[in-house]
């Protein structure tokens, strides 16, 4: 699959069920979840890649290093 974030196509999706949203797994961006409104492709899709990597960063700042980040819509 491609990393919603980055665009790699060697992301994976590791999303334990049950669970509302997607787990993903990629060699740039690292592990990291998003809520399923976010995941929605026409949401990513409209955003460029710098909005997209903000995103993910805002999510990793506010969880700490120890879990998961979850990106959620006001992380947008």
């Amino acid at each position: 699959m491609n990393c919603p974030i980055c665009g790699l196509a060697d992301a994976e999706d590791i999303t334990a069920q049950p669970f509302d949203g997607k787990s993903i797994r990629c060699d740039s961006c690292g592990d990291y979840d998003t809520s399923f409104s976010v995941y929605d492709p026409n949401t990513m899709a409209g955003m460029d890649l710098e909005r997209r990597i903000a995103a993910l960063n805002r999510a990793k700042q506010s969880k700490g290093e120890k879990i998961r980040p979850m990106i959620m819509t006001y992380d947008l």
